[in-house]
């Protein structure tokens, strides 16, 4: 068997040396000879037309002959099939290394698990949210009586007031968190944290006013419980009545958020490209020593600590705190006006002037102790708890990338 197809193989590569030589005798003979002995085509263009056909004769019969040497030594030398199947000749059992294809592959699904889907971005979000304002919300409470019109204290309300509707109140802080944290962290990278930021933050007053309203009235004395404030408002005001002073809510939380998420931003990757560089700098030493762990570290998200959460989130909160304070005591006036036996405001534009011409430009800043140690834990206890359980999905999401590119 093996002799007949040799035999084959060297008939094949005879006719196709003869049919190369056929073609290039007739290309030669095409031409006339000049007066001198030199041989000239008559037509130039058909010469060069038939020099291709030549070589187009000569290249195929090189293949020819290559591919029937190959079938020829394939029944004999198992080098020839390694050579065919384009495999190395020292390891034939050897596999062939990843495609561009695979690793292009295999680099996108890590960059996908490293972000977080909508619904991941709400839990981290909202649960970070609630339990801060859980916490926080007696101190947030003493905020809300520095800043009445009538300078309300304990003694007038009672200190049950500090706990007056926090399990019912602090429930929509979930929901506020979900909006700013998933609205800011799917539009950051496409409109820039500034634009993100407001978008989280207008979005989040669709429930964040009502839960002012609410929250400020238990705290001030008007309703004595959550169900008796929804149930008075509606009745007595309609559905617009939860969202009573929404424009100095608007007006201080879009710049509150922008200037404390904006903040955060910068501070946030201000240090992580500080510790990526220094994490670079130590891997380049021990890279030759063992490659292997480098690559496995590298794949890892960094992310921040919990106290590196903690004091960025107070800095960016005293910042928006700062700059929007006289936006929420104007706020804070218009929500608890009902508890005041003084006139009421007419517009959030005869509230400013009304303090302003009555007590003066520092009445714009009351309360602002009180918002100060109340807004700093808030925040920091926001972006820690959302950093930690942002870190923990974003390594879930990596595992079960990992697991599936196996």
């Amino acid at each position: 068997m093996n002799d007949n197809r040799m035999s084959i193989s060297a008939s094949i590569s005879v006719l196709a040396l003869l049919l190369s030589l056929l073609l290039t005798a007739t290309t030669t003979s095409a031409g006339v000879i000049r007066p001198g002995g030199v041989r000239r085509h008559p037509y130039p263009q058909q010469s060069r037309s038939a020099s291709a056909a030549s070589t187009k004769s000569i290249l195929l019969t090189t293949n020819l002959l290559r591919s029937s040497s190959l079938s020829a030594a394939s029944a004999s030398s198992p080098s020839a099939k390694i050579i065919q199947q384009g495999l190395p000749l020292n390891n034939p059992t050897s596999k062939p290394p990843r495609s561009t294809t695979a690793l292009t592959a295999a680099s996108t699904a890590t960059a996908t698990a490293t972000s977080l889907s909508i619904p991941q971005r709400l839990i981290a979000g909202g649960c970070s949210r609630g339990v801060a304002q859980f916490v926080l919300y007696p101190i947030d409470a003493l905020r809300t009586l520095a800043q009445t019109r009538d300078s309300r204290t304990l003694a007038d309300v009672g200190t049950k007031a500090l706990l007056r509707g926090c399990a019912t109140t602090s429930s929509f802080a979930v929901l506020i968190g979900s909006i700013q944290f998933a609205i800011y962290g799917a539009t950051r990278h496409q409109c820039g944290p500034v634009l993100g930021a407001a978008l989280g933050a207008a979005g989040s007053c669709l429930v964040s006013v009502p839960q002012e309203v609410i929250k400020q009235r238990l705290v001030t004395g008007v309703y004595s419980s959550f169900r008796n404030a929804v149930g008075t408002i509606y009745r007595t005001e309609g559905v617009r009545g939860f969202y009573s002073a929404w424009r100095p809510t608007v007006m201080r939380n879009v710049p509150f958020v922008v200037a404390t998420f904006t903040t955060m931003d910068f501070l946030k990757q201000y240090r992580l490209e500080s510790r990526s560089n220094s994490k670079e700098g130590c891997a380049a030493s021990s890279f030759n020593a063992n490659s292997n762990d480098h690559h496995a570290h590298s794949d890892k998200p960094l992310s921040l600590t919990v106290a590196e959460n903690l004091v960025i989130g107070i800095v960016s909160s005293l910042v928006g705190a700062t700059l929007t304070h006289p936006a929420d005591v104007v706020k804070t006036r218009m929500m608890t006006q009902a508890a005041s036996k003084a006139l009421p405001y007419s517009s959030t534009m005869d509230c400013i002037q009304t303090i302003w011409n009555t007590e003066g430009i520092q009445a714009f800043y009351s309360g602002f102790v009180q918002r100060s140690v109340y807004m700093g834990p808030l925040w920091s206890i926001q972006f820690a708890l959302n950093g930690k359980i942002t870190a923990a999905l974003k390594n879930q999401n990596l595992r079960n990338a990992d697991g599936i590119n196996d």
